[in-house]
């Protein structure tokens, strides 16, 4: 039975490809708990979006999230994700035949409040971690 891909896993992993081991892609809903935020930790989640437009098309709205210690690594991140995702990802075939047809900068890198959902236990932590997000549509054609 045919289904569609899961756009943040396919995304998040593609850009963990993309951007080396230097830096961790998460795709989970909550950040990892006992993370330092030394190395910059990116956070793609889809949000809510207009979603399969067509039987075949996917259109995924998603969130592209930048946490770390360092403000400048992040806005640089944070530019360097913007120039994958719009010049490297269109026309890119996934190894399960799923095509990007297109993509989109929604909203792009800029500041944003750090939203910590560890616990009470990070909250020393949350005053000194910058975040920078941006958001993507990425159309993703065909169904696995």
């Amino acid at each position: 039975m045919p289904d569609y891909a899961d756009a943040e896993i396919l995304i998040g992993h593609w850009l963990q490809d993309q951007i080396g081991s230097t830096n961790k892609v998460w795709m989970d809903p909550t950040l990892p708990r006992n993370w330092q935020f030394e190395a910059p930790l990116i956070h793609v989640q889809r949000a809510a979006d207009e979603g399969d437009t067509q039987l075949t098309l996917d259109t995924a709205l998603l969130d592209i999230d930048i946490y770390g210690a360092v403000a400048d690594n992040c806005r640089a991140l944070g530019e360097q994700i913007r120039t994958l995702m719009r010049f490297h990802l269109p026309h890119h075939t996934f190894t399960n035949g799923i095509f990007v047809t297109g993509v989109e900068t929604v909203a792009a890198p800029c500041w944003l409040p750090f939203r910590d959902s560890g616990g009470s236990n990070r909250s020393a932590i949350s005053a000194t971690v910058a975040r920078r997000g941006a958001a993507y549509r990425v159309i993703l054609h065909g169904v696995i």
